[in-house]
């Protein structure tokens, strides 16, 4: 020890005999590296998610503002994975994470239609201490927000948003002497233009109507058009079923004419949705309801911006030009830390920044992908970022101010009514009434009874430990 002490004062300063034992030491015990001793001192916050980007051009995006999030915040480390570990039924994936407790802490593919289901079984923690009050989320297209929207609570943030409009080949409508610039205002219209559209020796219809098995998808939005609704969520959370009132019994008639009376739908109105998408590609099919966001496809598979017109989708016979939106949220794992929790906020509001759209908007137009997509904030136009036709843009925003949410506990019912509505799409007999009333004697025994029953049993739970 002197030795070292002499040879200091000299200027030369030699670490004592001491530290290169502790040294051999940490080496072969494996002792904390530099990167764990800074996550100590600065409370560095591990999470999980599920979203990590796949390798196209717009998982590419993603990934560039998924690395600006991590240099800004070297406090939180973000570990990205495949949905449950690899490319597989995503609901299934998360509720299976969930029943095993090793779900992510932040998930970002909670759907439009299941998040509520996903509220109820206790799967999203409440945002209100997060999201109230930031100023973030003052200026947002409040229906966006809906079914994340409980007893006056909010458990999720729109990680990805969709509206569906009319998507039509303006070359068609040319080549048929119809104004591309003006397209179908209503049902009769839109009947019209189809009836028109159609050309069997050219292997040509005028529309692709979905009839496999998410049938409903569509058929929902034809419902509300007419006045009605398919189901109800009664306050308490109990389901009521409406698709048997005279609106959805108008929309499945008009579903019936397309097909037999004004025959303008494909000759297999139950081919696949890719099928109708190709069809539509190909110059099969002169109209589709399909989401601006999804331009990208089309252009990829081949077709030119100028072919491409997109328009609100017609109103219905009560004037209501209603349609649907959807897409996924960016929800809390409830069981996870405190800490991972307010990290998992960090992110999620991040992501979904107005600032972070505007980023991925510039980085569109600089890779070409010029088509619309879907934001929740009001004052945000993507036509302002992007190089494509102004229409486009002002059909999507027009679009999504009529956009509803899809119906209530659509999960489950939807296997059910895509029977009727493909009963009168295949058979010209099929009694549209008859077909629906047949269905919710279905629903009510083997979805919604038991379900309501359920709901009955938790607030009976609730009652009873209130009063204990």
């Amino acid at each position: 020890m002197s030795g070292w002490s002499e040879r200091r004062g000299k200027g030369h300063v030699p670490f004592p005999p001491i530290f290169y034992l502790s040294a051999i030491f940490l080496a072969l015990t494996g002792g904390p590296s530099c990167s764990e001793r800074y996550e100590r001192e600065y409370k560095v916050v591990r999470i999980t998610t599920w979203d990590e980007p796949p390798n196209t051009p717009e998982g590419r995006i993603l990934g560039a503002i998924q690395r600006e999030f991590d240099r800004a915040h070297p406090h939180i480390k973000v570990q990205r994975r495949p949905i449950g570990g690899r490319r597989t039924d995503d609901r299934l994936a998360f509720t299976t994470a969930m029943a095993g407790d090793n779900a992510p802490d932040c998930y970002h593919n909670a759907h439009f239609p299941t998040i509520p289901l996903w509220i109820d079984q206790g799967f999203c923690y409440p945002l209100d201490e997060y999201i109230r009050g930031d100023p973030q989320f003052e200026d947002v297209v409040e229906a966006a927000f809906a079914p994340a929207t409980k007893d006056g609570h909010i458990y999720g943030v729109p990680s990805q948003l969709y509206v569906l409009a009319l998507v039509y080949r303006k070359d068609l409508f040319e080549e048929a002497g119809l104004d591309p610039k003006r397209p179908p205002k209503d049902w009769w219209e839109f009947a019209q233009y189809a009836r028109r559209l159609t050309d069997p020796k050219k292997y040509r219809y005028g529309f692709a109507i979905l009839g496999q098995e998410w049938a409903s998808w569509h058929w929902e939005i034809y419902v509300w058009q007419a006045g009605g609704e398919v189901t109800e969520r009664l306050r308490d959370g109990r389901c009521r079923i409406r698709f048997t009132e005279e609106p959805a019994v108008r929309a499945l008639q008009y579903y019936k004419d397309l097909r037999w009376k004004y025959k303008c739908v494909q000759p297999n109105p139950l081919q696949s949705y890719q099928d109708n998408r190709r069809d539509f590609v190909q110059g099969r099919a002169a109209m589709i309801i399909s989401s601006p966001a999804w331009i990208g496809d089309f252009l990829n598979e081949g077709l030119r911006p100028e072919q491409i017109g997109i328009a609100p989708l017609p109103a219905g016979p009560t004037g209501i030009r209603a349609t649907q939106i959807g897409g996924e949220f960016y929800i809390i794992n409830p069981r996870s830390s405190k800490e991972k929790r307010d990290a998992a906020w960090e992110y999620i509001r991040f992501m979904t920044s107005k600032e972070a759209m505007i980023k991925r908007l510039k980085m569109m137009e600089e890779a070409h992908l010029w088509y619309p997509i879907a934001t929740f904030y009001k004052g945000l136009r993507v036509e302002d970022y992007l190089t494509m036709p102004e229409e486009w843009g002002e059909a999507s925003a027009t679009s999504l101010k009529y956009g509803r949410m899809e119906y209530y506990l659509k999960d489950r019912i939807e296997p059910y009514l895509a029977r009727p509505i493909q009963a009168v799409l295949v058979d010209p007999g099929a009694d549209p009434r008859e077909e629906l009333e047949k269905c919710a004697g279905r629903v009510l025994e083997e979805v919604v009874e038991p379900f309501n029953r359920e709901i009955e049993r938790k607030l009976a739970e609730g009652c009873a430990r209130g009063s204990s």
